[in-house]
């Protein structure tokens, strides 16, 4: 299988939207299969681009310290964008974004990759905005509130050949 950059966002997509990390039970809250997937996965490279705002210090280092907690700080993740790395494109019409998508191009190169080798991984208009602009593969999760939802990753397969666009939102919408 050829070896893939996979792009993923936080917020919503790894872990809960509101950034919370412990249960109640002080359980590290993971979301269902993203530990195996990327076990399953461990010859790819990931990376994670947030598009929360991250050209505010804290947040930024919110972020790198959920990385931490989770452990995906010790090479698991082998770079992390944010905001501040978003670039602005005409005629992207997305609400609160002023224009700006995540530089799948930039992330790409920084990571010694073809684009075609990219795959995106997120729960926003932002990522999928991102995605097609790029014209990469992008898997369109629900956003993660509750860790008894019906997505998990397992239903994610990063083949040779794959889809422009997956949209797997549709397994929490039959909790509704």
């Amino acid at each position: 299988m050829q070896r893939k950059l996979v792009v993923l966002d936080l917020y919503g997509t790894i872990v809960r939207q509101d950034g919370e990390i412990v249960d109640e039970n002080e359980r590290t809250i993971f979301r269902n299969g993203f530990a195996r997937f990327m076990d399953k996965y461990i010859h790819h490279t990931f990376v994670i681009a947030s598009d929360k705002d991250g050209e505010n210090k804290k947040e930024r280092d919110e972020a790198e310290d959920i990385l931490r907690e989770l452990g995906l700080s010790n090479g698991r993740i082998a770079g992390a964008y944010y905001n501040s790395d978003m670039v602005y494109v005409p005629g992207v019409t997305i609400p609160g974004t002023n224009g700006k998508i995540k530089n799948l191009k930039r992330i790409a190169i920084d990571n010694m990759f073809d684009l075609r080798d990219v795959v995106s991984i997120g729960d926003s208009d932002v990522d999928e905005a991102s995605a097609r602009f790029s014209n990469v593969p992008f898997f369109r999760v629900p956003i993660f509130k509750d860790k008894d939802e019906k997505f998990d990753y397992n239903y994610i397969w990063l083949g040779n050949t794959l889809p422009l666009y997956t949209d797997l939102r549709f397994l929490n919408e039959q909790d509704n």
